[in-house]
Formats: structure tokens, C-alpha cells, sequence
């Protein structure tokens, strides 16, 4: 999606081509310390295991990236060049959980408390830092295709990605930087 992915389009080894996935103008900013762009919107502590000795604390730092882009021409997703964006991404930092959830007790705890805390935590931390931009108010109601004809205004689009800081450092190559 932005100018500095590779997104595996370079290995020319594999069968057949694939449609460049760049649809931004703009690099990714790696660097988490630049609030004009990365804020942290959750720094939440999770701690399973009923508070016993087996129970283990996870902290964790969510950051949202809120950003204006512009779109380079990408035929292949239908993408327009010069198009203005504002975009939110959230890179919810989850704390670790299994990998395959067994049937039974396993999962009725891992859904009744790891997933529910943390959705909670996540919807609630996310909604607060929504209502502190006051996008409601400063974004109007969703763009349709016949609003957006106005060719003198700026047009906002809303994308929200969920991706894992645990994704983003791989990546990027942030490991060490955090």
C-alpha cells in the first residue's frame, strides 16, 4: 500500500505476476516517537488467571497512525491518482494467547476472559481517542460517490485497518526500537 513495501512483488521466483499493492504516494512512517502521526491510545495491562499464582500480567502499547495520503494511479484496485486520504490505521498490541484454542473448558475461558477483556479494552480505549479527535464533528457524515463531486473540496476517507504491533514490527523492521 505505500511507496516503501516491497509486499513480496520483488521476488520474481514465484509462478506468475502479481498487481503492484501501491495505492499510497507517501512511505509508511516507522519512526513510533513522531506524535504528528503515531498515538498511543492504549497502554493496557492485562492480567488472566483469577489472580492466583499462575496468573501472568501482559502489558501492552496500542497505537493508532492517523495520517493524510495521497493516492498514486493503480489500475488493478480501481485507485485514481492524486486523490486525498486521511486514514486511520490501529495497531492493537494484544497480549500472547494460544494459537489453537481446544474445545471445551480451554476455549470457553480463553473466549470469557483473554478475548472478551480485551475487545472491551480495545473498543473502549479506541472510542476515547475517537471522541478526542471529535471525528464525528470534524469528518461529517460518511462520503458518497455523489458527495464527493464537489471538485474544489478535499475529499476524507476513513480507513481502519487492524493489524498487529506484533505484524507491524516484522514488517518494518522495528524490532529492538520498542
Amino acid at each position: 500500500m505505500f511507496a516503501n513495501c516491497d509486499c513480496g512483488t520483488t521476488n520474481r521466483e514465484s509462478i506468475g505476476e502479481s498487481p503492484d499493492p501501491q495505492i499510497f504516494e507517501q512511505d509508511f512512517p516507522t519512526d513510533l516517537t513522531d506524535d504528528r502521526l503515531w498515538h498511543l491510545y492504549s497502554n493496557a495491562v492485562y492480567t488472566f488467571g483469577n489472580n492466583t499464582q499462575s496468573s501472568k500480567s501482559y502489558a501492552t502499547n496500542s497505537y493508532a497512525l492517523r495520517m493524510n495520503l495521497t493516492t498514486v494511479k493503480n489500475t488493478a484496485y480501481g485507485v485514481t491518482v492524486e486523490m486525498p486520504i486521511e486514514v486511520i490505521i490501529l495497531f492493537p498490541d494484544l497480549p500472547p494467547q494460544e494459537k489453537i484454542i481446544w474445545p471445551g473448558y480451554e476455549a470457553n475461558y480463553a473466549f470469557s476472559t483473554i478475548y472478551a477483556e480485551t475487545a472491551q479494552e480495545q473498543y473502549a480505549s479506541v472510542l476515547q481517542i475517537f471522541e478526542t479527535w471529535d471525528l464525528a464533528n470534524e469528518w461529517g457524515p460518511t462520503p458518497t460517490p455523489s458527495s464527493t463531486s464537489d471538485a474544489g473540496r478535499a475529499i476524507k476517507f476513513v480507513a481502519f485497518l487492524i493489524l498487529s504491533i506484533s505484524m507491524l514490527v516484522s514488517m518494518i523492521g522495528l524490532e529492538g526500537q520498542m
